[in-house]
């Protein structure tokens, strides 16, 4: 399995419910309104292709594999999304 951060800009799609629906299937964890984190097989251009074909050909997504050793550091976001993050990355002391 691999993690991945998924970003994504609509500006054709006003229905979200494919979009939604997809990432129910992924158990994708939203980290910001049009921002999240993913826990799936495959490689980032399976998950962009997967993406894209819940929305239109029009609208962005940009796709960024975290691996083992990735930093991260955070202000206010849900708890849900500091938990995965913690368990996938967790932080060195």
């Amino acid at each position: 399995m691999n993690c991945y951060l998924v970003g994504y800009e609509l500006k054709k799609t006003q229905d979200l419910a494919r979009l939604n629906e997809q990432m129910q299937l992924w158990g994708a964890i939203r980290l910001r309104p049009t921002l999240w984190l993913v826990e799936v097989a495959g490689t980032a251009k399976t998950v962009r292709d997967a993406f894209h074909a819940a929305v239109s050909k029009e609208d962005g997504v940009f796709v960024l594999q975290l691996k083992p050793g990735s930093e991260w550091s955070s202000w206010d976001i849900p708890i849900a999304a500091s938990d995965w993050l913690a368990k996938k990355f967790p932080k060195p002391f």
